[in-house]
């Protein structure tokens, strides 16, 4: 919940005026505690399970001959008795395991240190943020699928579920065993564990090299070295 009551309250902390998000999110979440706000990821995990695949799938069915030259295997189709069978376990998993996963992980988040507070990251911030994120879990994946799930033991044990499809359709990409969605888990907690208490010192440095650089800081260290050291 937000320290402050009032857009005036709070400009008077910040000791600055809000920006237009400031002011939105300060009218929505001041009353709110971290824990409901924080629940509000679940509205995007469910946007991603469903209403995406749901695009592409309504490509797959109703504009059928159109996409299939875009497709690998344009021979291969899934049927749509199949099709319903696979996105009632999508939706299973994402209510039975997905959900319940975000709802009992709230501590993590507040050991991690993200805030909801203000003042809002600014743009920097957050591509700064997401960038080390999207690294962090793109690589330990990879790593994951590599030497766990398709290894010989992770693949008959864990992952055999995700390729029983060979025609891939907008349900296909979450279809897995409950465990394998446990696993992957780790790499998209991961880069916010390991980002985010990093990401502001090294935005810091980042900027004061700017500062620096820029001619802005006095530094006589800075300029002794910038008139002595060139490049011929």
């Amino acid at each position: 919940m937000l320290p402050y009551a009032t857009v005036e309250e709070a400009e008077s902390v910040l000791g600055r005026s809000l920006t237009a998000a400031e002011t939105l999110w300060l009218n929505y979440s001041a009353t709110k505690s971290d824990y409901f706000l924080y629940c509000h990821s679940i509205i995007f995990v469910f946007l991603f399970f469903f209403v995406f695949p749901f695009y592409y799938l309504s490509l797959e069915f109703f504009f059928k001959e159109s996409v299939r030259r875009y497709k690998i295997q344009p021979e291969v189709e899934l049927s749509f008795a199949d099709t319903i069978r696979c996105c009632k376990s999508v939706i299973r998993l994402c209510f039975l395991v997905v959900g319940p996963l975000l709802l009992v992980s709230y501590p993590l988040i507040k050991m991690i240190g993200i805030r909801t507070s203000l003042p809002l990251p600014s743009l920097w911030e957050i591509l700064l943020q997401l960038g080390v994120y999207f690294i962090v879990e793109d690589y330990t994946t990879y790593w994951i699928h590599r030497l766990l799930l398709h290894g010989e033991w992770g693949y008959e044990k864990i992952h055999k579920l995700h390729h029983e499809y060979t025609a891939p359709n907008g349900f296909v990409a979450p279809y897995a065993s409950w465990t394998e969605i446990l696993i992957l888990g780790i790499p998209a907690f991961l880069g916010p564990t390991m980002g985010y208490r990093y990401q502001k010192k090294v935005l810091q440095q980042l900027r004061e090299g700017l500062k620096t650089d820029g001619g802005q800081n006095n530094s006589a260290l800075h300029d002794l070295s910038a008139q002595n050291f060139k490049v011929e």
